[in-house]
C-alpha cells in the first residue's frame, strides 16, 4: 500500500497489512438504490434534498491562531471553542422555489414574496384605468403597503407573463371595468379571475397585509 505519513506531501510507500495494527477491515462500495441496508435490511432508496443551513465544529483551531482565550475556573487561560451556524437566504430561497413554482415561473407564498400584491394597468393611455391604478396604489402607500404598480408602456400580455414569472402572489388588473368601478383579481396559485369592486379590492389588500 501506499499509506499517509501524518505529514503534509509526505507518504509511506510499500507498506504492508503486518506494519500496523488495522482499526477495521471494512468492505467497501459506492452504493446504489436498490441495495439492502446492512443495518435494518430495508432496501436503499435516493430522494433529493437541499442544504439551507449548516452548522461547524471549529473547535479551537481559529482561536487559538488568534489567540482568542478565556480563564477558567482554575484562574488558566485556554481557547475558546469556536463554532459556525448559519441559514443561507439563497439557499432559502432557492428551497422554497423548488417547492412553488411552475411552468410560468415562481409562485412566492405570501410571507416571502417580494411584493405580495400588483397593479397592472392594461392600457396606460386610458386616463381611467390609470388614474384608478394609481388611486389604489395610492390607497397601499397611505397604508404603509407595499405594492408593486406596473405602469410601463407594454402590452398587457408581457406584464402579465413577467408578473408570474417574478412570483406576486395576487394581481389586480385595471381594464376596461375600471370605467364602471371593477377591477380583475387574480391570484399566482390558483386558476381564474374574478371581477370585483374596487372598493372588495381595497378589503382584500388589507386581509393580506393585516
Amino acid at each position: 500500500f501506499i499509506v499517509g505519513a501524518n505529514k503534509t506531501d509526505h507518504h509511506y510507500a510499500n507498506v504492508n497489512v503486518e506494519d500496523f495494527e488495522p482499526v477495521a477491515v471494512l468492505d467497501l462500495c459506492q452504493v446504489k438504490e436498490g441495495d439492502i441496508c446492512p443495518k435494518c435490511g430495508a432496501k436503499l432508496t435516493f430522494d433529493h434534498g437541499i442544504e439551507v443551513g449548516n452548522l461547524f465544529k471549529l473547535g479551537t483551531k481559529y482561536s487559538e491562531s488568534m489567540d482568542l482565550m478565556y480563564t477558567d475556573e482554575n484562574n488558566a487561560l485556554r481557547p475558546v471553542w469556536m463554532g459556525s451556524y448559519g441559514i443561507g437566504l439563497e439557499r432559502c430561497m432557492a428551497a422554497i422555489v423548488e417547492q412553488h413554482h411552475d411552468e410560468h415561473g415562481i409562485m412566492w407564498p405570501d410571507e416571502v414574496a417580494p411584493f405580495k400584491v400588483c397593479i397592472v394597468p392594461v392600457q396606460v393611455k386610458d386616463a381611467v384605468q390609470l388614474d384608478t391604478a394609481n388611486a389604489l396604489y395610492d390607497y397601499c402607500r397611505e397604508n404603509k403597503y407595499d405594492v408593486l404598480l406596473d405602469d410601463r408602456k407594454e402590452r398587457a400580455g408581457v406584464k402579465f407573463k413577467d408578473m408570474e414569472l417574478i412570483g406576486i402572489p395576487h394581481r389586480i388588473t385595471v381594464g376596461r371595468g375600471a370605467a364602471e368601478g371593477m377591477v380583475e383579481w387574480a391570484d399566482r396559485d390558483k386558476e381564474g379571475k374574478e371581477e370585483i369592486s374596487i372598493e372588495e379590492a381595497k378589503s382584500r389588500i388589507d386581509a393580506i397585509f393585516r
